[in-house]
């Protein structure tokens, strides 16, 4: 006999009220998991799934989380730069002799001229180079940061390395609350590092490089200097990103005193990227568009974090990152150095950045540099110094850092991400350490978002940041990818291939009650949600194949502790038919994630994690029904575990 899609939902709502009504009919060979056998009735109505959508349709539903689309930029026109004129030729003399044509000033070459002429590049750039905050100072008095200021412009043979009067106008005695450092160049010279220190400095950041032609003739004293009177140090590179890859850059500034290693005494590489000081290499964005700012800065970033495991600082203003980069939010894991010249506060940030580690504060400080405040207490920076930021390390594996599905990873209570790879017997080995910082996730999930065969971690923060950590086939993680700067900190959710033959799809659960999916974009973004249900509220849903038939379902758990199984249909909805109840007694669960190969080749079930810290494994056989569930794990309590969070 035929139903009617009319009649079947209607089934289904008289169904509802017998169970509310406490006359439900007997479940045919429900599955008890966890151990409770009994199947009582629900104490709640069932949620109500809308119709299924065309995954590639418009949504209705309002979408109330910002997924930041990177803007269509035109590449800037280069900068005109007109031939050296020509004199007219003189009356011929009686004996004439060929003149060469006059060579053109390095001001007059283009970057890419300026690029393969690394001795004009050198000229251009000169004895002492560009510094951090050059272009805050140059704007503070003319207006513009290709104007050399007053102070450049002297000639200043002789630097003192005492520390300023305070009777001089010029000295910015204003101090912030905080750990106090200076950057410095060489238009400081030998730096008075004693005097330094009784001016309250406690960290110091040295210019090392600039392009792919300067180095600083008193790094090392200065780099040295600092750490001898005991000071944490670090080294910064001046970008000119128009005249080479990042990486090249990247490469030189590393070879050049950049590099980075966790003895506690050491900052993080440091990459300066401001306006523009040279006018002959157009505008303050370099006449580059921002969309090829944002690939070499990335590039450079990808080449540091390869080489020195670690991403490096972004010293930078909110003007030119915003106008340069186009409100980029790519790089909001890395830390931000912000420079505001002010006695008031760092004020507005980048695109991206909630927070930063140093602001820069003064050019006019007292004894020599800039001065910048930490913006933590002096135990912050120490562990700042030794890489306890919150970005993901780079570990020297010969592989993926996490391998398969069977892997289990969890977030300690000091932050630190581990993966404990799945043994294929269904137990787990050895924990190892993939990365640290992670101490404001709400959830994390083990999912390979692009495609390539390597997992990926999908990060949901406690502030509302969606973000995905792509995994490197040689071990360790791409810089973070921003799907979403808010609204995600409350969201319940999980991730899987909900769409057949697609990317991985995420699945959420609204304050409303409202249940959407998201698909992805061909570049990892998200598109506008999907609604495929309401009435979810009080559930919380994890999704799996559990009836094995090649599309994904989703068990969904309700306040009864009752487990009811949504079976989709592989484009975006559910199947039409009475919700199956299967499992009970679910309420000591915190945590549950599907895994394949966990048992073996082929094999799938769940790993819960209990109230009680246990880890259990719960096979799901052929059919659709559960086998026998065995722990595997205890201790467990104080750690965050990949999956689906249940409350």
């Amino acid at each position: 006999m035929t139903h009617s899609r009319a009649s079947t939902v209607l089934a289904a709502v008289l169904l509802t009220a017998a169970m509310a009504a406490g006359t439900m009919p007997a479940i045919a060979a429900p599955q008890p998991v966890p151990p409770a056998p009994a199947v009582a009735e629900p104490a709640e109505s069932a949620p109500v799934e809308s119709a299924p959508t065309d995954p590639t349709g418009t949504s209705t539903a309002p979408v109330d989380t910002t997924v930041p689309v990177p803007a269509a930029t035109d590449p800037a026109e280069p900068a005109a730069v007109d031939p050296a004129a020509v004199p007219e030729p003189a009356e011929p003399a009686e004996t004439t002799e060929a003149v060469e044509p006059a060579a053109k000033a390095p001001e007059e070459l283009t970057a890419a001229e300026l690029a393969a002429d690394p001795e004009a590049l050198a000229k251009l750039i000169g004895p002492h180079g560009a510094t951090l905050g050059q272009g805050v100072e140059r704007i503070a008095e003319s207006g513009n940061p290709q104007v050399p200021t007053a102070r450049e412009l002297q000639d200043q043979k002789e630097l003192s390395d005492a520390p300023a009067a305070a009777a001089d106008p010029s000295v910015n005695l204003w101090r912030p609350q905080g750990i106090l450092g200076i950057d410095v160049s060489s238009h400081q010279g030998n730096v008075n590092w004693a005097a330094a220190w009784n001016q309250g400095s406690r960290f110091a950041y040295t210019k090392a490089t600039e392009a792919l032609s300067y180095k600083n003739p008193n790094y090392n004293q200065q780099y040295t200097g600092s750490a001898n009177v005991g000071m944490v140090r670090g080294a910064y590179h001046f970008a000119i990103p128009s005249i080479s890859t990042g990486a090249a850059q990247a490469n030189y500034f590393i070879n050049n005193g950049g590099g980075w290693t966790a003895d506690g005494r050491t900052l993080p590489p440091l990459l300066d990227v401001e306006y523009n000081p040279y006018s002959s290499l157009g505008n303050d964005c370099y006449n580059m568009s921002t969309t090829a700012m944002v690939n070499w800065i990335r590039d450079f970033s990808n080449t540091m974090l390869n080489r020195t495991g670690r991403v490096p600082m972004i010293y930078t203003t909110t003007d030119w990152w915003n106008r340069c980069t186009g409100n980029s939010t790519a790089f909001a894991d890395h830390p931000l150095h912000i420079a505001n010249y002010n006695n008031v506060g760092a004020g507005r940030l980048p695109a991206g950045w909630n927070t930063y580690s140093l602001w820069q504060y003064t050019h006019e400080g007292p004894v020599v540099g800039d001065w910048n405040v930490w913006n933590g207490t002096s135990a912050a920076l120490a562990n700042f110094a030794r890489n306890s930021a919150p970005v993901v390390t780079a570990p020297r594996p010969t592989g993926p850092s996490i391998r398969s599905s069977a892997d289990v990873i969890a977030i300690d209570s000091a932050g630190r991400l581990f993966n404990y790879p799945g043994t294929g017997n269904g137990s787990v080995s050895s924990k190892v350490q993939i990365g640290h910082g992670w101490s404001n996730t709400r959830t994390i999930h083990s999912v390979d978002w692009n495609g390539d065969g390597v997992i990926d971690i999908l990060a949901q923060w406690a502030n509302g940041r969606l973000t995905v950590y792509l995994g490197r086939t040689t071990g360790g993680f791409y810089p973070a990818q921003v799907l979403a700067t808010s609204g995600w900190g409350g969201m319940k959710m999980t991730v899987g291939p909900w769409l057949r033959g697609a990317r991985p799809t995420i699945i959420g659960t609204r304050s409303d009650g409202t249940l959407h999916y998201w698909p992805q974009n061909n570049n990892g973004t998200l598109m506008s949600p999907r609604k495929i249900g309401h009435g979810f509220g009080s559930m919380s849903v994890v999704m799996t194949d559990f009836d094995g038939d090649g599309r994904q379902d989703l068990l969904a758990r309700n306040t009864a502790s009752k487990l009811a199984l949504y079976r989709g249909v592989g484009t975006g909805g559910f199947q039409y038919e009475t919700r199956r109840l299967v499992g009970t007694g679910w309420h000591t669960t915190h945590t549950m994630d599907s895994v394949s190969g966990f048992a073996g080749a082929g094999s799938r079930g769940i790993i819960a994690k209990r109230h009680d810290g246990t880890l259990h494994y719960y096979p799901i056989r052929t059919g659709g029904v559960w086998g026998t569930w065995a722990q595997f794990g205890h201790g467990w309590s104080t750690l965050t575990v990949a999956g689906t969070r249940l409350h």
